[in-house]
């Protein structure tokens, strides 16, 4: 394999058994977020379901920054890693404002809009897509906590 795609803390251990480091994801803030992702039936049907399991996110969320100890500790025995490797180092994790603030119209990937625009004209580019999605039907930011 010439290249790979990988994370804390599993980059450090390349990096310790010699090898190197094409590009980070620190050189393009913002380019690569996460999602929660529902179906439209679910929103739809559901909307206060929704609503709960995004505030549950952000308060297990809180609760891990504040106990970063016992939060690793979880961590790594459900993934298998020791509690010392587990990092959030070089990670944004964002709150509810921060998740807001991305939902600002922008030239900038602090805006989820233009973020997601840069992904829907490439895979329009490589025909992995044909036609682009209405961004504003496809992120709503109605479900986060106000």
């Amino acid at each position: 394999m010439d290249a790979g795609h990988t994370y804390p803390p599993f980059d450090t251990q390349a990096t310790q058994k010699g090898y190197h480091s094409v590009f980070s994801s620190a050189e393009t803030p913002g380019l690569i977020p996460d999602f929660f992702v529902f179906r439209t039936s679910v929103t739809t049907e559901r909307p206060e379901d929704v609503r709960a399991f995004i505030a549950a996110f952000f308060e297990a969320q809180e609760w891990m920054l504040a106990n970063s100890g016992e939060a690793n500790a979880l961590i790594a025995e459900a993934t298998g890693q020791k509690p010392e490797d587990i990092s959030f180092e070089g990670i944004k994790l964002f709150n509810a404002a921060d998740n807001a603030a991305t939902f600002t119209q922008g030239e900038s990937t602090s805006s989820i809009f233009f973020t997601t625009q840069l992904y829907v004209d490439f895979y329009i580019l490589t025909g992995r897509l044909s036609a682009a999605p209405d961004l504003n039907q496809l992120l709503d930011d109605s479900f986060l906590p106000k």
